[in-house]
């Protein structure tokens, strides 16, 4: 899942540690062979919430809150979906050179993926 995480998005192999954490977030996410349920339901015996599933690689604007920000500076800023943050509610935003920023308020665009290779005609 990982190779294909990357591969869809086309994103180089430095990402790789990002692909493999989402695509193990992701795993536990769908259901197991032999109960047919998934690994949260087994455990908590409740149906989990999948609204906050992203495109991995999608373009993404992360809001930055008013305390953190200057009065002209831009109230988000742009970045691509690296995945989700394993120690609290946020979604990791890579901003670009060695930057990844996580935040709960982010707005994603899923289509078309930024860095997709596009189809020959």
């Amino acid at each position: 899942m990982t190779r294909c995480l990357l591969s869809e998005a086309n994103l180089p192999q430095r990402f790789w540690a990002e692909a493999v954490m989402t695509a193990t977030y992701l795993q536990n996410c769908l259901p197991t062979k032999p109960n047919k349920k998934i690994p949260y339901e087994l455990w908590t015996n409740r149906k989990p919430d999948s609204s906050h599933i992203r495109v991995f690689g999608c373009k993404a604007y992360a809001y930055i809150q008013k305390q953190k920000r200057g009065k002209l500076n831009y109230e988000a800023v742009e970045g691509i979906f690296l995945g989700y943050d394993y120690r609290s509610k946020g979604y990791r935003i890579y901003l670009g050179g060695n930057k990844i920023m996580i935040s709960r308020t982010v707005k994603f665009i899923e289509n078309p993926l930024p860095y997709a290779k596009k189809e020959a005609k």
